[in-house]
């Protein structure tokens, strides 16, 4: 879902595109899906990268502060691969993607070479890039525009980034078939609407609760254990990951000893905050689980990712150099830097969610004792004789009570004005 998230979010953009395609070929290649015409589609790609990069060898000292014609040229061809990304990694919809994508590649191949970018103006140029290619710099500035304003919670929200992708390749490619025969004329793709359309179903779908919903519960964590530093490690873990998500506050309600328990009440501010917290806890547990068996949690369920290039993205997630002992400044240190964190744009977001999960995955396995944490007598994850046990995560929303917050009269009148 992350992978997806970032490949909206950066459409438009062309940031990472090359390393984005490099993926989706390494994957194809682990999954036995590389053939013959994915591997044009990959022969295409890696020349047209290894043309900007003569045109970058173009941009000197003296130019490069100014607008010229071989920084456009890059920003423009890596602007449209950026929007065909999601289109090519959603082709299993239309076999014909890939004759669409090699079709464009061609022109692209075409027009970057030095020589050509070389003879011509700049003026040329950007008239080039609104009128020679299926997508145009007009329309992925108009979606970088659109994806600019989105809210980042949207893009990390359960499902909501493959819902944007799929209804923008359908519309992409039904509008791309029924023009592509003719044989003159480049087919006029209207993408923003598609985006803006779909985000306003996803929206009023979320519309009942929005921000001014305040969830409840009440979590009960329990560790079967006499040592005081085991059980003060483990529940400072959990206490600190909830209490860096942002709108969501703790108190302790009751504690008791024996085993050594806790309950706390937890407040969260907002349906994003809880579907926030929600993704934290299902990739925290799921992470906890899998490291567990001595295995690695994968971006992409289902697949082995052992190439170096998906090893780098893994490495981004979660650090070979973790260890499995965390300790208590390990955890001040990552609270530290999630402060430092802004939550701008999506790919920050997605970070801090990162983050907050594996601190939470690697908190709970330096526990040897059974444990088990448990939201308004539900479990959510369990340790017995050594084994990492989930409860039901697709059930948090059933076991949260939730109720309108107050608002003041003078934001309904602003509101209302």
């Amino acid at each position: 879902m992350e992978r997806i998230a970032l490949m909206v979010d950066q459409m438009g953009s062309g940031e990472n595109v090359f390393e984005q395609f490099a993926i989706e070929f390494e994957q194809s290649s682990l999954q036995g899906d590389i053939n013959i015409f994915l591997s044009v589609i990959q022969s295409k790609i890696e020349i047209i990268e290894n043309r900007l990069q003569d045109l970058s060898e173009k941009i000197t000292a003296e130019n490069e502060h100014v607008e010229n014609k071989y920084a456009f040229t890059i920003s423009k061809t890596k602007a449209i691969l950026s929007i065909w990304l999601p289109v090519f990694s959603n082709r299993n919809i239309d076999p014909n993607i890939v004759n669409y994508l090699s079709a464009e590649l061609d022109r692209l191949l075409e027009y970057v070479a030095l020589s050509n970018i070389e003879s011509k103006s700049l003026d040329q140029i950007k008239d080039d890039f609104k009128t020679k290619f299926i997508v145009t710099s007009d329309q992925a500035e108009e979606l970088r525009g659109t994806i600019a304003q989105i809210q980042p919670h949207i893009f990390v929200s359960h499902g909501s980034s493959e819902r944007i992708t799929m209804r923008f390749v359908k519309e992409f490619v039904t509008t791309l078939s029924a023009e592509f025969i003719k044989a003159e004329e480049k087919p006029a793709i209207k993408l923003v609407h598609v985006i803006q359309s779909e985000i306003s179903n996803i929206q009023a779908e979320i519309v009942d609760d929005g921000e001014n919903t305040l969830y409840y519960g009440e979590l009960k964590i329990w560790i079967d254990t006499k040592d005081p530093a085991e059980a003060n490690r483990f529940m400072s873990v959990v206490a600190a990951v909830l209490s860096s998500i942002e709108n969501v506050e703790i108190e302790i309600l009751d504690a008791g000893v024996g085993s050594i328990w806790q309950k706390w009440g937890v407040t969260i501010k907002g349906w994003f905050a809880k579907e926030e917290t929600k993704q934290i806890l299902n990739k925290g547990i799921k992470a906890a689980e899998y490291y567990s068996m001595d295995r690695h949690i994968a971006p992409v369920e289902k697949d082995k990712m052992e190439t170096s290039k998906m090893q780098a993205e893994i490495k981004r997630m979660m650090p070979e150099e973790q260890t499995k002992k965390l300790q208590d400044i390990e955890v001040q240190k990552s609270e530290e830097e999630l402060k430092s964190l802004k939550l701008t744009n999506v790919k920050q977001q997605l970070e801090i969610i990162e983050k907050l999960s594996d601190l939470f995955a690697q908190g709970i396995l330096t526990v040897d004792s059974d444990f088990r944490i448990e939201l308004n007598g539900a479990i959510l994850i369990m340790q017995e004789s050594g084994k990492i046990i989930p409860g039901k995560l697709d059930e948090i929303d059933n076991n949260l009570n939730k109720k309108m917050m107050d608002v003041p009269k003078d934001d309904k009148k602003n509101k209302s004005e």
